[in-house]
């Protein structure tokens, strides 16, 4: 039983994976998205130059069949292979090129924060200096609650940084988006697939400038993302670890757990990513027959509850103020389903009673 319910968890999100991948490449081909400049964001999606992205796939496509054919790639990753150091110092070059772009990014730019960005860092310095207007009745924490992570975060390295310091957030940013890189290669090298992947993997990296672009958004996602690959290298370093029987790490799981809640704690959204770590960690232990790896699922549903009770706690604490469950969940839907949607907030038992 337990190889068929593995069986059948892999040809699901093998489907999923091929599904979403082969309609977000045809939509890369036929379209793009436009973005407005004003303060309503609005997103238009417009025609592309198809026929020249068939050909530059065309083109890319016979210069693989070319380098496969003759062995050139099975002669690279045997080159990587026999040389380790020679791997691992092309791997670092690359991730210093990533770093450096990143760095000169947001030091050309000095971009500040805005909008929700600024609403958040300006919440944390209110909770430092004692203004609590952003915690009252109708103030930004109190209708977007979903925040109170990435606040409760940012309120307390605050204390060492200082308010409103852009530039540390960004920097601090480019190094997770490199270290982010360097654990996409190193869980390539846990699934042992071959080297060259894993340094095809940091070069694509370099060319993919659009998240080291999101270097100057100090909103959660580049923390979010780095929290979450943490969590499934470190993982996937317990699994194996059980599988060479040489007993489980105790590190690995604390590490695992840590890092997928501060993951959530900054970005609510990286919730998905906590719900497909958990059911991998289930899969894995129907695959092995082994429960201890299920040691790995409590330990992240107990830094799931920890991060979603303490920094409350903490903030209401400090505030004085009741902070209930603000906007719903729903407002965000309906945001995503009209062009341009109110966000309402429930009135105040005292303007309910004015109404009445």
């Amino acid at each position: 039983m337990s190889k068929t319910l593995y069986s059948v968890y892999r040809y699901i999100v093998l489907g999923l994976f091929l599904i979403i991948n082969i309609w977000l490449f045809l939509l890369s081909i036929f379209s793009t998205s436009r973005l407005t400049s004003d303060a309503s964001e609005h997103t238009y999606y417009t025609g592309d130059h198809a026929w020249l992205h068939i050909i530059i796939l065309v083109v890319l496509i016979a210069a693989v069949f070319y380098l496969v054919r003759n062995n050139i790639f099975t002669r690279i990753n045997s080159y990587l292979s026999n040389n380790e150091k020679t791997f691992i110092r092309i791997r670092n070059i690359c991730l210093i090129i990533i770093g450096i772009s990143g760095a000169a990014w947001v030091l050309l730019t000095q971009s500040n924060a805005g909008a929700d960005q600024y609403y958040v860092l300006d919440a944390a310095r209110g909770l430092r200096n004692g203004d609590y207007s952003a915690f009252r009745y109708n103030g930004y924490i109190s209708k977007y609650t979903n925040q109170i992570g990435l606040l409760f975060i940012e309120y307390i390295i605050g204390f060492i940084v200082g308010d409103y310091n852009y530039l540390f957030w960004q920097l601090l940013n480019v190094v997770m988006i490199v270290f982010t890189y360097k654990m996409f290669s190193d869980i390539l090298g846990i699934l042992k697939l071959p080297r060259i992947a894993s340094l095809s993997t940091i070069i694509l990296g370099i060319l993919f400038f659009p998240w080291t672009l999101y270097s100057v958004f100090i909103y959660g996602n580049v923390a979010g993302l780095f929290f979450a690959t943490a969590a499934f290298k470190y993982t996937m370093l317990f699994i194996d670890s059980i599988k060479e029987l040489n007993g489980f790490k105790i590190s690995y799981i604390v590490i695992s757990a840590v890092s997928m809640m501060l993951s959530v704690m900054v970005k609510n959204n990286y919730l998905i990513f906590m719900i497909a770590l958990i059911i991998y960690t289930v899969a894995e232990a129907l695959r092995h027959r082994n429960i201890q790896i299920i040691l790995v699922t409590c330990a992240v549903i107990a830094g799931f509850a920890i991060q979603a009770v303490v920094p409350k706690l903490v903030i209401e604490k400090i505030s004085g103020c009741n902070l209930g469950s603000g906007a719903s969940s729903w407002t965000w839907i309906a945001m995503g389903l009209h062009p341009s949607c109110l966000l309402y907030t429930s009135p105040s038992p005292r303007d309910t009673e004015r109404s009445r």
